[in-house]
This record gives C-alpha cells, sequence and structure tokens, in this order.
C-alpha cells in the first residue's frame, strides 16, 4: 500500500508550470501497488529513488521519467519504490522545456535522458543526491526555469488561452468558438494543440466532458442528469464515449475497484 500526500508548499516559481505535486511513499510491506492514469491531457515527470533510503543519499539510485498525456485510460501493476514525487504540469507548458512536441509523447513513458540528453543525466544525479523532497523540485525547478526563457514561443502562448477558455466551469465552447475569440483559423489552433497539448482541441474538450460527468456522479448526481449537464447529446452518446476513454461502460466502472479508487478526486485532475 502507498500513502499519497499533495504538496501545498511548493518552491518559488513551480506554479508557473506546475499544477501540483504528490509524494508517494510505501506504507505496508506490499512490493507492487496500484496505478490508475485517466485521460486529462496532462504531462507528468516522476522522480523516483528506486533503491536505498528516501532520507539518507549514501548507495541510492534513482530515475526520472516523463509520462505524456493520456488520451485513454491506463490502469498497471507497478513494482513499490522507496520514494517517487508526480510532478503533473500545467497544459500548454510542458512544450515550454520537454524540447519534443507534446504529441510525440502521446500515451508513452520517456527516461529523462532520452528527451535532454547529458542535461538530463545531471538532472537525474542531482535528484538522486538531493537531501529531502524539497530539494528534489529545487533541482527540477533550476532546469525548467532556464529551459522556459530559451524555447518559450507564441504558440504556446495560444494553447494555454485555449485551455483556460475550454475548462471554464460553466459552459462547453465548440473548436470553432475558441478559435474564434484567439484570433486564429480552427486548423492553426489544431496545429497548436498538438504540439503543446498533445492531443487535439476536439478530442482535449471530450475529455473535460467527461472528467464533468465523472464528478457530477461522483456527488451523487445519475448518469441521466450528468450526461445533460456535461454537454453530451444524450446518456446514449456519454455511455458511447465512456467505453472509449474508459475502457468499459459506466455500470460496469461502477460496480469495480476502479471507481472505488477514483473516488478520492485527487486521481482524477479537474477539468
Amino acid at each position: 500500500m502507498v500513502r499519497s500526500t499533495t504538496l501545498a508548499d511548493l518552491p518559488p516559481l513551480f506554479p508557473q508550470f506546475v499544477e501540483g505535486v504528490k509524494v508517494l511513499r510505501p506504507i505496508s510491506a506490499d512490493s507492487v501497488h496500484r496505478v490508475n492514469h485517466f485521460p486529462d491531457g496532462r504531462i507528468r515527470m516522476m522522480l523516483r529513488i528506486t533503491q536505498g533510503s528516501p532520507e539518507s543519499p549514501d548507495s541510492r539510485d534513482g530515475d526520472i521519467c516523463v509520462a505524456g498525456p493520456r488520451r485513454y485510460a491506463f490502469c498497471k501493476t507497478v513494482t513499490t519504490v522507496p520514494l517517487a514525487v508526480v510532478i503533473r504540469f500545467r497544459p500548454g507548458s510542458a512544450g515550454l522545456f520537454l524540447g519534443s512536441p507534446a504529441d510525440d509523447l502521446r500515451d508513452r513513458v520517456i527516461a529523462i535522458e532520452e528527451l535532454w540528453g547529458l542535461e538530463g543525466v545531471r538532472l537525474r544525479e542531482a535528484v538522486v543526491l538531493a537531501q529531502g523532497v524539497p530539494e528534489m523540485l529545487r533541482e527540477v525547478q533550476s532546469v525548467l526555469t532556464k529551459r522556459a526563457r530559451a524555447i518559450g514561443s507564441a504558440s504556446e502562448q495560444i494553447a494555454r488561452r485555449a485551455v483556460e477558455l475550454m475548462r471554464h466551469p460553466h459552459l462547453v465552447p465548440r473548436v470553432e468558438e475558441i478559435a474564434a475569440k484567439l484570433g486564429v483559423t480552427e486548423r492553426h489552433l489544431r496545429r497548436t494543440f498538438h504540439a503543446s497539448i498533445g492531443v487535439t482541441p476536439k478530442d482535449y474538450l471530450r475529455i473535460l466532458r467527461l472528467q464533468r460527468v465523472l464528478r457530477a456522479w461522483g456527488s451523487g448526481m445519475n448518469w441521466a442528469q450528468a450526461a445533460v449537464d456535461a454537454g453530451y447529446y444524450d446518456q446514449a452518446h456519454m455511455i458511447a464515449e465512456f467505453r472509449e476513454f474508459i475502457g468499459s461502460s459506466p455500470s460496469t466502472f461502477v460496480a469495480s475497484e476502479l471507481f472505488v479508487k477514483a473516488r478520492d478526486w485527487r486521481v482524477f485532475s479537474r477539468g
């Protein structure tokens, strides 16, 4: 079993790139645990101490990997490690420093060395030797800040602004409406979104709609009303998209262990 702690005290400037950080530590002798990732259009960086004590850098080993945006649910049993720190980036910001279009990372997990070469090796070594989680995060921030200054672009700003419009809590906008508000063509918005977010604007809106219906159901609303409030044409439309993204019908999902884990809304990124 693993305990998840959400950090509120992040390093200075970190929130510019990051929506949240979770620290995962084992609380039992279980050698494996279940990991569930649901579609949310976000990129994550995972810092792991895979060997040795989290409290002491002596004889310690670890790795850093980047998980691209997921379009479909991913559930897997993984080996429990002494410490894992999961950094969840703001949509549209990861392209500032990853050095690779977000759509190249979609549904992939890549070692930091593959993305950043020697710079990635140096960051991994610094993180493994860091004295505690705050210092690990400061090492990451140092690299992110340097890369962001060097790589930022106007296209990424358009993508981030589009995400803000899409995530309005009470509106379900259309892609053409968003493009018009931003003063760009739908084609340009699609191209920008692919590179910065990793999915198309249409798919991102579908993912947000799915998140809305899941949160509504989690608060006690029935599926039919949740479907209407989230912007689906009808309940059949919702069920079809649920099957596509989650891999099961809503009723099967509710009955499964997956739903029990997902009811802690730290698992689902708010849309």
